[in-house]
Order: structure tokens, then sequence, then C-alpha cells
């Protein structure tokens, strides 16, 4: 017997977004946040200029209270001052995302902010004439154009990583 008996199955392929909730909670929970999303999604809940120096490190509630919070905000040299004379305008901005008044001040603490990682380099080289021959050969029988267009897409981009690795050796 699996030991993810317990996990319920379904037929067919899942996305993994549908347990990154499951996985991430305690993680986040640890960290104060009950709600992930704000962490993953803070470019959406302050803005992306303001996003680009701060990022939330730790919620911290009061005892026994579940609002006005403190938030935690890590902010990148040089721009505290920017990010404390924004506080009311970020503190409101968070709380409309939660729908309670969840956080009451910020707590900014210097330092680096994390790198996000780099944006995959998408290639538009086009396919030799033979590849893409037989990249229109192989979708022919598909007689929805859009599908069609899709998987030819599709086999584009796999051929091109197909060649890139093979290029690396």
């Amino acid at each position: 017997m699996d030991e993810d008996d317990s996990i319920p199955r379904a037929p067919g392929g899942r996305k993994l977004a549908r347990f990154l909730t499951r996985l991430t909670k305690p993680a986040f929970k640890a960290r104060g946040f009950f709600a992930g999303a704000v962490l993953t999604r803070w470019p959406e809940v302050v803005g992306a200029e303001l996003a680009r120096m701060s990022a939330p490190e730790r919620l911290h509630f009061p005892k026994g209270a579940a609002a006005n919070a403190t938030l935690t905000l890590r902010v990148a040299p040089g721009y505290a001052p920017d990010i404390q004379h924004l506080e009311p305008l970020i503190v409101e901005r968070i709380n409309v995302f939660y729908g309670f008044h969840a956080v009451g001040r910020l707590k900014l603490v210097h330092g680096p902010l994390p790198v996000p990682p780099p944006k995959p380099v998408s290639s538009s080289v086009p396919l030799d004439s033979a590849a893409e021959e037989r990249l229109i050969a192989m979708t022919a029988g598909i007689a929805d154009p859009g599908l069609r267009a899709q998987m030819q897409r599709l086999g584009r981009s796999l051929s091109r990583r197909k060649e890139a690795r093979e290029s690396c050796g």
C-alpha cells in the first residue's frame, strides 16, 4: 500500500498548482503569513514599482489578536524613506488584498532583496525549411485550425529546445 493513499486520486494528470497551497502553508504560517498569496503575489498587491524596492518577510500579529499585524518589509538600500512615506498606501493595499484590517503598521529592515529568477529567453529563430516542412506534414491531419497552430507552435518550441540541448553538448 502506498503511503500517499490518503490523497484522493483522479484519473488523468493534475496541475501542481492545486497542491502548492497545501504544501507551502506550513512554511508561510511559520513566517506569520496565514495566506501565502501576499508573498507570491507581492507585485500585484503593492504595484510593480513598490515591489522592485521591497519584499515582505514576516507578518506578526499581537498576542491574541487577528488584526493590526506588523508586516516586516525588507527594503532595498536607499528606498526606506520612500517606503516610509508611502506606508499608509502600502498598508491600505495589503488590507484591501486580505479583505480586512490585517496589517496596522510596517517595520522596515534594510538589506538586499532576493534576486528574482532569470526570465527564460524565448528563441525566435525560425526552424530550417526541412524541419518546418516535417512539422507541417505531421500536423496536417488536425482538422481544427486553432489546435493545429498550437501544435505547430509546440513542435517549434520543442525542436528549438532539442537543438539547444544538442549544441551544449
